[in-house]
């Protein structure tokens, strides 16, 4: 019954991976309905989850939030801890980006929270990575590299060493030296 659903899926990741965003987001869209349809969470919280990222790229960071809003909600009315980490990871996004940090910190502590007692270490590495981007805008560069030595040492551990599953932490880090440098410099971190 899932099988057009995951054509549309694997589709839609394909054109995610080769920029075609208009045709991703078609095919994510109509993945994330047929999975709803068949009763498959993981399946529409993985579809919703891709299409989350697009909005973001494209800029639209409202629709991103209510998209990855949506996934926290559904992983909690269904108690499925996955989604409603994979939401709680998303939702920095638009958080970042447009604030206030105090909030993001709070949803990715939720995240970590239910990454780590599932366990998800995909999820818990984007988030560790996501809140050190957050603590270096906020100024705590030492709480930064805290969080990025375990993103990192998970990493490892798990042999998580695909770009997907490194690339969150590697622009954590680079962002982290930039600070750290200004720093130096005398010059402000934002």
């Amino acid at each position: 019954m899932t099988f057009p659903a995951r054509a549309r899926h694997t589709s839609g990741f394909l054109d995610f991976y080769d920029g075609r965003w208009d045709d991703c987001e078609a095919q994510l869209g109509m993945a994330a309905s047929a999975y709803h349809e068949a009763g498959d969470i993981h399946g529409w919280g993985g579809a919703v989850l891709m299409h989350s990222f697009v909005a973001y790229f494209r800029g639209d960071l409202a629709r991103a939030a209510s998209m990855t809003s949506g996934l926290v909600r559904a992983g909690e009315d269904a108690a499925d801890p996955q989604v409603a980490t994979w939401g709680c990871q998303n939702l920095a996004y638009p958080g970042l980006a447009t604030g206030p940090l105090d909030d993001v910190v709070a949803i990715l502590g939720k995240g970590h929270a239910l990454a780590r007692k599932i366990p998800s270490w995909q999820s818990l590495a984007y988030q560790l990575a996501l809140f050190a981007k957050c603590l270096v805008l906020q100024g705590g560069l030492a709480e930064a590299e805290a969080a990025l030595d375990e993103s990192r040492q998970l990493l490892k551990r798990e042999k998580l060493d695909s770009a997907f599953d490194r690339v969150e932490m590697l622009t954590a880090r680079a962002m982290a030296l930039l600070a750290n440098a200004d720093r130096l410099q005398g010059a402000p971190h934002a």
